[in-house]
């Protein structure tokens, strides 16, 4: 099965902890920069909207909730702690699963167009934390730099 196919596959995340590390894994690249673009904000109520998040957990609120939660982690106990808890989350899906994370993470860094050193080194800890492999990363890139060709 293809990159792209693997993506398709997993356009619905049923499971609730899942989702929450997947938008834990959101808040911190979003934050790691230091400031919040709008783009950015957009881009996470795009991604929960496309994998039916906010439906499927029958909320309304649950996208902002979650997003606070992570917030709150992050400004009490700071980022490693909102890794260990999306590790815990994450690091029993499928490395399918874990694909399509960092490929919308890679699409998130980039919304704003200023891809930061930042941004980078939060990617490569989630990229080390959940064993993505070096393959896996470049296929995500090449598969992003096509997609974004194509959109221009």
């Amino acid at each position: 099965m293809g990159l792209k196919q693997q993506f398709e596959k997993y356009h619905i995340i049923t499971d609730e902890d899942i989702a929450r590390g997947v938008v834990y894994a959101w808040t911190l690249v979003v934050v790691a920069d230091e400031r919040v673009a709008q783009e950015e904000l957009q881009s996470l109520e795009r991604f929960a909207a496309m994998h039916h998040i906010t439906r499927r957990f029958n909320n309304e609120s649950w996208l902002e909730d979650t997003v606070g939660e992570a917030l709150n982690v992050y400004n009490t106990e700071g980022p490693d702690s909102l890794l260990a808890i999306i590790k815990d989350q994450l690091g029993q899906t499928s490395i399918e699963a874990r694909r399509v994370l960092l490929y919308s993470l890679v699409k998130l860094a980039c919304v704003d167009e200023d891809f930061s050193q930042q941004e980078l080194e939060i990617l490569d800890r989630i990229i080390e934390m959940l064993d993505i492999s070096r393959k896996d990363v470049l296929m995500i890139g090449i598969l992003y730099a096509t997609d974004r060709e194509t959109t221009l």
